[in-house]
């Protein structure tokens, strides 16, 4: 029988600290897709789009004085809390019969291709900010 994979407490904030919050709706996504959990699957996908999209819109008109730390910071415990509460803890993934890790490599690679993609939407967004609307940043 074949071992299904899934991700971990520490692998999904390994992953949302190098790939942002997208990366965190991934991992989360996928563990449930897992689980074949269709319903908070999907309930993932659609709070964690939206979560991105009002970051996206809100980050770059806060004031300097915020501590802009503190959404990654806040987005790498929660992803760590939804995983070990909602799905599983790293021992219990190493006690399964039916479970096993994705492979580190795959989670760094993974987080990469989503540093790059908020890399490109970020640009975006702020070429269109300021091309667009002659909003210009501080």
């Amino acid at each position: 029988m074949t071992k299904e994979k899934v991700y971990s407490p520490a692998q999904t904030g390994t992953g949302t600290f190098i790939g942002g919050p997208a990366a965190s709706v991934f991992f989360i996504a996928k563990n449930y897709s897992s689980l074949r959990d269709e319903a908070h699957f999907k309930k993932t996908i659609l709070i964690g789009s939206i979560s991105c999209f009002v970051l996206l819109l809100v980050i770059p008109f806060l004031p300097e004085s915020f501590p802009k730390m503190a959404f990654p910071f806040a987005n790498i415990y929660l992803a760590q809390h939804i995983v070990s509460i909602y799905q599983f803890k790293k021992q219990s993934i190493i006690d399964s019969e039916a479970f096993t890790f994705h492979s580190n490599w795959r989670v760094f690679l993974v987080s990469l291709l989503f540093l790059l993609l908020s890399c490109v939407v970020i640009v975006a967004y702020i070429f269109v900010l300021i091309v667009g609307f002659g909003i210009h940043l501080k």
